[in-house]
């Protein structure tokens, strides 16, 4: 059974951006972190057919099949979230404990995140798999999907992350929000793997939040008071050291 709640870490900016704007950011998988994620050579394209006189000859094949899972990397653009709210480390890595992170449910989101955004969307069934060694499936003859193991396969060092995956192949630019991190200069070619799509989503969506452990009490009204204003069924949680464990709890707050 797949978990309902999702969870996204943010920096303060980010999270409150998402919450005023009612959206989801998706980065191209090309610009992960992880020089490994959604790359080609996660798949084997070296057991191309032979046709009746050899015709494409199997190099072809073989390399049009590295070319579509190239494309895919180059086209695909995600949005990760993790099953957990209390994770140390992902608190550390994506907010310095002063940021928050989002609950959404999962079917919800589902209803949002369809084909009407671009090309293809891929909006269930992504929980991110964990492995220690390159399976490489074929790509002509593996019984698996091999664009979505190409999307949704981790070295297992990522595991603590518990990750789930929505992607939008082929983004509409005519249909979703976008930006870059910073406007092109007069002149220059926009870098089109550096552009982030932003979805809208339903109010629905949104479950809970969590604050932060060491976030500013200045923020912290200011996103107390956002979530009143405009999330007022939303639970909201401040993240507490536990003082018997290397871990948090979450206190309930009210609003």
């Amino acid at each position: 059974m797949k978990d309902l709640i999702l969870y996204k870490y943010l920096d303060f900016k980010g999270a409150k951006a998402m919450l005023e704007k009612q959206n989801l950011q998706f980065t191209n998988a090309a610009c992960f972190n992880d020089p490994f994620d959604c790359h080609p050579g996660l798949i084997d394209c070296s057991n191309a057919p032979k046709n009746v006189f050899n015709w494409p000859p199997t190099e072809f094949l073989s390399a049009q099949a590295a070319t579509n899972l190239e494309n895919m990397r180059n086209e695909a653009w995600i949005s990760c979230f993790s099953k957990r709210f209390n994770n140390p480390l992902m608190w550390g890595y994506y907010t310095n404990h002063k940021g928050f992170c989002i609950g959404l449910n999962r079917d919800f989101l589902a209803r949002y995140i369809n084909a009407g955004l671009g090309f293809m969307a891929i909006g269930s069934d992504v929980d991110v798999e964990y492995c220690d060694l390159l399976k490489r499936p074929d790509y002509f003859r593996s019984p698996i999907d091999v664009f979505h193991y190409q999307l949704c396969t981790k070295g297992e060092q990522w595991a603590h992350e518990e990750e789930v995956r929505f992607a939008i192949i082929k983004p509409s630019v005519n249909v979703v929000s976008f930006s870059l991190n910073s406007p092109p200069k007069e002149g220059e070619i926009i870098k089109w793997k550096e552009v982030r799509f932003y979805p809208r989503i339903g109010v629905e969506c949104f479950n809970s939040i969590y604050l932060g452990s060491r976030m500013l009490d200045n923020d912290k009204e200011e996103i107390l008071k956002l979530v009143k204003d405009k999330y007022p069924n939303m639970a909201v949680y401040q993240m507490v050291i536990n003082p018997d464990r290397f871990g948090f709890d979450a206190a309930p707050i009210t609003i």
